[in-house]
């Protein structure tokens, strides 16, 4: 539906991006993006509304990453995004980039359709900073997605070891 890859694609990709990541000695950053208030679209619009404004955040997002991130659909509002040979701070020039695509993106078929404004919140995490494992990526831009979302949401928030 959104031409964005799989959680089980996703799984796979990361710890080969890690693996190559650590052999090169280059970092890796993780985003975890999360549509805001999205239960209240598909509550109020209806899922056929849901999946159009999940369309065209994948859409924006894929027009606006480089051929070497990988973005797949990590959850059912949730996105995630690979980004290879990047630091944390450039993952979060990359997601205020993608916020302001998104809103922009969005703005028309909120306009004509109705909907809400659609905002995202988005988590960082990096290796080697963050941890050596999937895993400890995974829970680390989990973390940084939380603190955005308590934080106001529409934010960016990178991990920092006073979060855990």
């Amino acid at each position: 539906m959104t031409g964005l890859f799989n959680r089980r694609y996703f799984n796979e990709r990361i710890d080969t991006e890690v693996r190559r990541s650590a052999r090169s000695g280059q970092t890796l950053s993780l985003v975890i993006l999360d549509i805001d208030h999205f239960k209240k679209v598909n509550d109020q619009f209806g899922h056929l509304q849901g999946d159009k404004v999940l369309q065209l955040v994948a859409k924006a997002i894929l027009q606006s990453v480089r051929r070497s991130d990988i973005v797949v659909r990590y959850g059912g509002e949730e996105i995630a995004l690979i980004l290879p040979d990047t630091s944390k701070r450039r993952a979060h020039q990359v997601c205020e980039q993608l916020r302001t695509a998104i809103a922009e993106s969005t703005r028309q078929s909120s306009i004509s359709d109705g909907l809400p404004k659609v905002t995202v919140s988005c988590g960082i995490a990096g290796f080697p900073d963050d941890g050596k494992y999937q895993k400890q990526i995974v829970e680390k831009a989990d973390l940084a997605l939380y603190s955005a979302k308590n934080k106001g949401r529409d934010r960016v928030e990178i991990y920092e070891s006073s979060l855990s």
